[in-house]
């Protein structure tokens, strides 16, 4: 992250330097107002051509061989859950109820289960009992009690 920062830091560096160079070539009429403004429109068609290669840079292909379960385990999951899906995934391996989710998070019901499918369609599973298994919270809770947790309800 730093490089990148003191590479921008560099690019704009070398542009002010270039256009106060421009400045002065025009102020002293060895180089013409529309030669300078010619350049500098060169120069900005030049960045934006380069940034947007930057921005829209296509996703990298190096894990597409492997199972989308293996890249998951691969990459931190700050970077696959968003900071509320981080949220629901800690109090779902807490095995807090949905209604205690929600109690505490402030949130509705509808808005906390379209957060447990995301997160299940990011971690590739589809129920909590698996969640537990995959991520090693509630591997040794009772039967009926991940059954209670996936339904919400209190025992």
């Amino acid at each position: 992250m730093i490089w990148v920062i003191a590479k921008y830091a560099l690019v704009t560096a070398a542009a002010l330097a270039l256009f106060s160079a421009m400045r002065v070539l025009v102020m002293n009429a060895w180089l013409g107002f529309d030669m300078a403004v010619t350049i500098t429109a060169a120069l900005f068609v030049t960045a934006g051509v380069l940034f947007g290669m930057r921005v829209s840079r296509v996703p990298s292909k190096q894990h597409e061989h492997l199972p989308s379960e293996t890249v998951v385990r691969l990459l931190p999951l700050q970077a696959v859950l968003s900071k509320r899906e981080m949220e629901v995934y800690d109090l779902l391996l807490q095995n807090k109820t949905n209604q205690q989710i929600c109690d505490v998070l402030f949130i509705e019901m509808s808005t906390l289960k379209t957060h447990i499918n995301r997160i299940y369609k990011k971690l590739d599973v589809s129920s909590r009992r698996q969640l537990f298994a995959k991520h090693g919270a509630g591997v040794n809770q009772p039967v009926e009690n991940i059954n209670r947790l996936e339904t919400g309800s209190q025992a």
